[in-house]
């Protein structure tokens, strides 16, 4: 019945793709979380459509050859899938099919690792989050000088939470909202003198605009818990990043003032030369 149920769904779903194929033709079918407006996933539109000049849309089926960009997705992929940067959520989540020839990058070593073992992927194979591509497209001016500014980037899960924790805080504690567009969440992040984040690409962001940062917890609501994070931090030379937990507005104060600075750059050790040029060539060449 469950099945029978779902038909007519799938069926506007194909048609929905069906009319965008033949209506746009040159638009990239990208898939990426978009149920939640989240910079980090909006950075994958908006890098494939400066890439490739071309426009991008959101395929409802998996009938088509679709692009995975940015976000911890793989668990959406296919065998007609091209892969560009994409990452596990978790091991946990690893329920899916790939064609190796078509993953062209991978997020990290932890993603490229697991995937070893089921997969003959290639050995050249591009590491990387294509955030860190971002300057090559937007690329602000910091002010010359900065206020003593805090950034606190909450995941969108911990909004609320930090909301309430920094309440009374006081305008030194800025608090950057990451359900907005890449250039504005970028520009107020320039603005920080350092920034703590529970956001992966909170603090992907911060390294790639050299913002001095610390990943932080503020709850257990994250999806994957702190492995998408591992995996990232091992294109890094920061390959065993603290995590520091907060649960009060006295955590983050104490933080801020700790002798030994919690707070770096954590520089990636691959080539943004690699990553860039592994764009797979099917959506360049239309």
């Amino acid at each position: 019945m469950k099945k029978i149920a779902r038909a007519p769904r799938r069926l506007a779903s194909l048609v929905r793709d069906g009319v965008a194929f033949t209506t746009t033709p040159k638009s990239i079918p990208l898939v990426y979380f978009d149920s939640v407006k989240n910079v980090g996933d909006l950075i994958s539109p908006y890098l494939v459509q400066r890439i490739t000049n071309r426009k991008t849309h959101r395929p409802h089926t998996a009938v088509m050859p679709r692009l995975l960009g940015v976000g911890s997705i793989f668990s959406s992929a296919t065998r007609n899938a091209y892969v560009w940067g994409s990452g596990l959520m978790s091991p946990e989540h690893a329920r899916f099919e790939i064609s190796p020839e078509r993953v062209s990058a991978i997020r990290g070593k932890r993603t490229r690792d697991f995937l070893h073992k089921s997969y003959d992927l290639k050995k050249d194979l591009a590491l990387g989050d294509p955030a860190l591509l971002m300057p090559m497209f937007y690329n602000p001016v910091p002010p010359a000088i900065k206020d003593e500014k805090i950034g606190i980037i909450p995941h969108y899960v911990d909004f609320e939470l930090a909301k309430r924790m920094t309440s009374e805080m006081g305008a030194a504690i800025t608090l950057i909202n990451v359900q907005q567009e890449p250039e504005s969440f970028i520009d107020e992040l320039i603005s920080c003198t350092v920034v703590m984040s529970s956001s992966l690409h909170g603090l992907i962001l911060a390294d790639t605009y050299q913002v001095p940062n610390a990943w932080i917890a503020m709850s257990n609501n994250i999806s994957g818990g702190s492995w998408k994070f591992h995996d990232y931090y091992t294109t890094t030379d920061n390959e065993g990043p603290r995590m520091f937990c907060i649960r009060s507005a006295s955590d983050i104060y104490d933080l801020i003032v700790a002798n030994e600075t919690p707070f770096q750059v954590s520089r990636f050790q691959e080539k943004l030369s690699d990553l860039y040029g592994s764009f797979p060539s099917r959506f360049l060449d239309q």
